[in-house]
């Protein structure tokens, strides 16, 4: 992927920017969650406050154990929304595409909930397809 430097840090390309440092960014965040031997939990990471998000894929590379048969992904109060029924062997995955763009405005952690039984471990390797926005420059010049 490029990278433009803003003044503070490096960031991906924009898909499309303003004269006066307004931005729009397509990412995808990604990270390994390992799963703990309980019933449902959450990720340590976000997804960040403001994105537009499309979907959430999952592709498990560490079989998932437990006495569970299979399980979902989702956020707390929507716990199948990014897939129900998944496999717990390696290479099992989950493409968790939202009918219409989501955005919360808030930080939101991701959740993983056991069918038939409670998880005993494994990893998960996760990828968040979202939209962000940049704000214009300040100060004004």
């Amino acid at each position: 992927v490029a990278l433009v430097h803003d003044g503070t840090g490096w960031k991906a390309e924009p898909a499309a920017t303003t004269a006066g440092g307004a931005a729009m960014r397509f990412e995808v965040l990604g990270f390994d969650h390992e799963i703990r031997a309980q019933t449902t939990h959450e990720t340590s990471f976000v997804i960040p406050s403001h994105a537009m998000l499309f979907g959430v894929t999952a592709r498990v590379i560490e079989p998932i154990s437990g006495s569970l048969s299979s399980w979902r992904l989702g956020v707390a109060g929507a716990y199948d929304r990014f897939g129900r029924g998944l496999g717990k062997a390696a290479g099992s995955y989950s493409e968790g595409v939202l009918s219409a763009p989501l955005t919360s405005y808030q930080d939101t952690r991701l959740a993983f909930s056991p069918e038939g039984g409670r998880f005993g471990g494994g990893v998960v390797r996760l990828a968040v397809h979202c939209l962000r926005l940049d704000l214009p420059s300040w100060p004004v010049s």
